[in-house]
């Protein structure tokens, strides 16, 4: 006659979250604990954990830790990054300089060359940029 239909059930599992171990590099690995917690190691580096608590944190901390000496240090005398255009930008810059001059509306409106369809204004600064690097674009 009929087939009788079974009912299945299905169990969720609840997964484990995924526990991350920050490994710092540079001058915080020398300060830091791997067997404390993050939270820990923030505190013991006088450095604050939770950006709401901050302030709180900041007015009654007055020492300051070895750790933070030797990063303000690094930031007085830090090193700026490094500007760079990528291949690709080098090309599109040089290509749309040597068919339009310094005509960026023309450069805007060109669908070959400008198939990104970047604006005036962008195309205008990523030739600032070429010529901050590389000198003159002509």
């Amino acid at each position: 006659m009929g087939k009788t239909s079974r009912i299945r059930s299905k169990v969720k599992v609840k997964q484990k979250p995924k526990k991350i171990k920050l490994k710092p590099d540079g001058m915080l690995a020398k300060h830091w604990d791997p067997k404390a917690t993050v939270q820990e190691n923030y505190k013991n580096l006088g450095l604050s954990y939770n950006m709401n608590r901050s302030t709180r944190l900041a007015e009654s901390v007055q020492e300051k830790t070895p750790a933070v000496l030797e990063i303000e240090e690094a930031v007085k005398y830090g090193v700026s990054a490094v500007k760079f255009c990528s291949p690709g930008e080098k090309d599109f810059v040089e290509g749309m300089v040597a068919k339009h001059g310094s005509n960026y509306k023309a450069m805007e409106r060109d669908r070959k060359l400008n198939f990104y369809q970047h604006t005036e204004a962008q195309i205008r600064k990523k030739c600032e940029k070429y010529q901050k690097l590389y000198g003159s674009t002509d």
